[in-house]
């Protein structure tokens, strides 16, 4: 009989449940849309299967309008990662050498994954990840997702976002590879809609050499 009124009472709160999941999703995707511009500086653990101890890079990262970005890594810059519509660039400023991808190249997708904005809409981001769990301490979500898109969940295999409810900021970013590696990425100092001009997201490569990659 115990049994029966556990059952009973999980199926009475499931669609409870599901509609408080889609409404905290929707408030989140809703101020992300309205974020045009963000610059944030950032500390990213990386955990690899065969190192005992985890790497940590600090650095700063600014979002534009069009998917343009600029990741810098170091100070001064040990990596630089530039996209724009048509070009993903990986810059590596010491030894003088710049790899471009395709925007459409498997790197330059892992890089869209970065919450600026991880999605335009409910139905986008319903169609393209599971909720796990959502659970709200009241000043974050904690927010567990797997991915449902093909092309993402060939390498992907869960991603840990935690955000501030009131403004939609997020402060943690995190991803777990079918590999068994995990990248971390812990935002702070976020500005949003800064003005970032248009020289940002370029970089002079007349002394670099360059790859090109698929």
């Amino acid at each position: 009989m115990k049994c029966f009124s556990l059952l009973f009472l999980l199926l009475l709160t499931a669609p409870i449940r599901a509609e408080y999941t889609q409404t905290i999703l929707s408030d989140w995707i809703s101020k992300q849309a309205a974020i045009r511009s963000l610059r944030a500086d950032f500390i990213q653990t990386r955990r690899l299967p065969a190192l005992r101890i985890p790497l940590k890079k600090s650095g700063t990262v600014w979002f534009g309008t069009e998917g343009r970005f600029r990741w810098q890594v170091g100070d001064p810059v040990e990596l630089l990662v530039l996209k724009s519509p048509n070009d993903f660039l990986v810059i590596e400023p010491k030894k003088s050498l710049a790899r471009r991808f395709t925007a459409s190249s498997a790197a330059a997708r892992a890089m869209q994954e970065l919450p600026m904005p991880i999605a335009i809409s409910l139905d986008e981001f319903q169609r393209r990840f599971e909720v796990v769990s959502l659970n709200n301490d009241g000043a974050r979500i904690d927010l567990r997702l797997t991915p449902k898109d093909p092309r993402l969940a060939e390498g992907l295999k869960s991603l840990r976002i935690l955000f501030d409810p009131a403004t939609g900021a997020v402060s943690l970013f995190e991803m777990t590879f079918r590999d068994g590696s995990e990248v971390s990425t812990e935002f702070t100092r976020i500005e949003r809609n800064p003005t970032l001009p248009a020289e940002l997201f370029q970089h002079d490569l007349r002394d670099f050499k360059i790859e090109d990659q698929s």
